[in-house]
């Protein structure tokens, strides 16, 4: 039997789809702080209950394990905003600095570039230090408008540490609740934690490693910039050179060249060990998606959620990919796209379902009988 079709036109049913995504993306776009509060939270309540379970599983009073697990995304929350802050305020005072360094090196270069019939003028048209700093100061502010949201968070936080201390009690305890399969939000919820623990802990060690560097080079706010490593750590790919710019910018301004090329390479050294040699051995598979996918989920959110869509994006794009296209038969293959590794054989194709005619329905209602 032929499968049957759509009841509307698929050009028709594409371009309904087309608008629904277009208006979704508006939404999330007019109210990204609203969203950009209640994906982070979720992300460190995520992190942060495991440990009340582990102490009320000891023998820790209910109270107490709530108690603490409040506090730990509390101080938690607070940490990622006051690093995001300070970090942004000393590279918005570091921009005027920058701007003129990049002035005097245009006029030194000027000279040899002239050999080749580029003067000042052009090289000062192609790469204007002015609309440079303009720019740099544009994102910085960005950033730190999109650290206000964080008093949001920290009330959805510690509501939501406290449904997380009873979601257990409710399906233990409800009929209704107790036939629900949680199996795959849980497997969602495990990976999500291992990504967030064990990215954690490499970048704190990255940020210790290059903290003492910074220092042994006496860079300004050496702490800072190794805590600012650990938390772009969270943003694969480009979180790296956001890491490196602001430090090696002081070093060439307070060492020269020289010091500026050490730390690059002890950042290359440092981020080339703890994300493709530890890292990929130690998660066990932990978030599954491609790096192309990677780059892309945060172009997507960053363009959608702001400053904010490069750190939670790939959770997010992990979250449709296990949580809607994984459990659609029909969108199976979106899934394996979105894949880093090859897919899984399945013993048999997937159909996609189809409407019964009379009499398969018949047939059906005989066998049940």
């Amino acid at each position: 039997m032929e499968r049957s079709e759509l009841p509307i036109p698929r050009t028709i049913f594409f371009f309904i789809t087309f608008a629904a995504v277009g208006i979704g993306v508006w939404f999330l776009h007019s109210y990204a702080s609203l969203f950009n509060s209640f994906f982070l939270a979720i992300m460190i309540v995520m992190t942060a209950s495991p440990m009340g379970f582990w102490l009320r599983n000891h023998g820790a009073p209910d109270w107490l394990a709530l108690l603490l697990s409040v506090l730990a995304a509390l101080a938690a929350t607070v940490f990622i905003a006051l690093v995001i802050a300070i970090a942004s305020l000393r590279v918005l005072q570091m921009v005027p600095a920058v701007v003129a360094d990049l002035s005097d090196a245009e006029q030194q270069a000027a000279p040899f570039l002239g050999r080749f019939g580029i003067t000042l003028g052009d090289l000062q048209t192609l790469v204007p230090p002015a609309a440079v700093g303009r720019v740099a100061a544009h994102v910085i502010q960005l950033t730190l408008s999109s650290v206000s949201m964080f008093g949001l968070v920290i009330l959805i936080v510690v509501f939501m540490v406290i449904e997380a201390f009873l979601v257990p009690l409710k399906l233990s305890n409800s009929p209704r609740l107790a036939s629900v399969s949680p199996d795959i939000a849980i497997h969602f919820t495990l990976n999500i934690r291992q990504y967030v623990g064990i990215t954690s802990l490499l970048g704190l060690i990255g940020g210790i490693v290059l903290g003492i560097v910074l220092m042994l080079l006496h860079i300004p706010f050496a702490f800072l910039w190794g805590v600012l490593y650990l938390v772009l750590n969270f943003v694969p790919m480009v979180g790296f050179w956001f890491a490196v710019i602001p430090p090696m910018l002081l070093a060439a301004q307070t060492g020269g060249a020289g010091d500026a090329v050490i730390v690059l390479g002890a950042y290359m050294i440092v981020s080339t060990i703890i994300n493709q040699a530890v890292k990929p051995a130690v998660m066990r598979g932990g978030l599954d998606l491609s790096p192309f996918w990677s780059i892309m989920s945060l172009i997507v959110w960053s363009t959608i959620l702001g400053p904010v869509g490069l750190i939670i994006g790939v959770p997010l794009t992990i979250a449709l990919k296990e949580l809607v296209f994984s459990t659609d038969k029909q969108a199976y293959w979106v899934a394996d796209l979105l894949g880093a590794g090859l897919p899984q054989p399945q013993a048999a194709p997937y159909e996609i379902p189809h409407a019964l005619d009379d009499e398969e329905a018949s047939r059906a209602d005989t066998d049940n009988q």
